[in-house]
């Protein structure tokens, strides 16, 4: 079955969504503690997105295969992504998002045979429940009222994986550096302009032009000279 990249991208945010209401509601009851277990801030677990996208495409391909073996093809698919999953995000957040350490036959703590037994299980489940009703779903929404809801979800999941990695903070700290070791505290060029100003407009009185070149441009750059030029 061919998926078209509109179809494909709504999928993906919509079960990265019930994702996390599934992982939420599962660890709510193991802990009797409400955590939000996504990677980001929002409510959405991007493995379950794509983890669904992987089994709608698989199973698309192996349905005329027997259970059996389309259980173990889902064994297989599923372990190598969230094995792979947990490596890169041990990597990059140092931090483990899930831990089948104490579970038997872990692999690193990132895939255990219990669980991978139970994902497939759910896979099963998945490709006779949610495969046909995300097909059909997919087929009721007009093409214009896909893109803009995937146009506002990307936007979301963009700035939420912003937030969480620190962009706009690295943005304004790269720009403030910029500016400060562009313009020394005595702003030069600053005061340059204002001379030519006074020199061509001589009814500005100079008091104005000194009042200007005293206030908040150069305090401004001064303050951002100060604060990243000392570290």
């Amino acid at each position: 079955m061919y998926i078209q990249l509109h179809h494909a991208i709504f999928l993906f945010i919509l079960f990265s969504f019930l994702g996390w209401i599934l992982e939420f509601t599962y660890r709510a009851l193991a802990s009797r503690n409400l955590v939000n277990p996504g990677v980001l801030l929002g409510p959405y677990v991007p493995i379950y997105g794509s983890g669904a996208l992987m089994l709608i495409l698989l199973y698309s391909q192996t349905a005329h295969l027997g259970i059996f073996y389309r259980a173990g093809i889902y064994f297989l698919a599923i372990s190598v992504m969230e094995y792979i999953t947990g490596e890169i995000l041990l990597l990059v957040f140092k931090r483990r998002y899930w831990d089948y350490t104490d579970d038997a036959l872990n692999i690193r703590g990132h895939v255990c045979l219990p669980f991978s037994i139970y994902w497939v299980i759910l896979a099963l489940v998945f490709e006779k429940t949610f495969y046909p009703l995300s097909i059909h779903l997919v087929q009721q929404i007009s093409y214009t009222h896909m893109l803009l809801a995937n146009t506002l979800l990307v936007s979301i999941l963009f700035i939420d994986l912003s937030m969480l990695t620190g962009l706009p903070q690295k943005m304004v700290r790269q720009t403030a550096v910029f500016i400060s070791r562009q313009f020394n505290p005595e702003l030069p060029a600053f005061q340059k302009v204002l001379s030519s100003v006074h020199n061509r407009l001589p009814g500005i009185p100079g008091e104005l032009t000194s009042y200007l070149s005293e206030t908040w441009p150069h305090l401004v750059v001064k303050k951002l000279y100060e604060r990243f030029n000392n570290e």
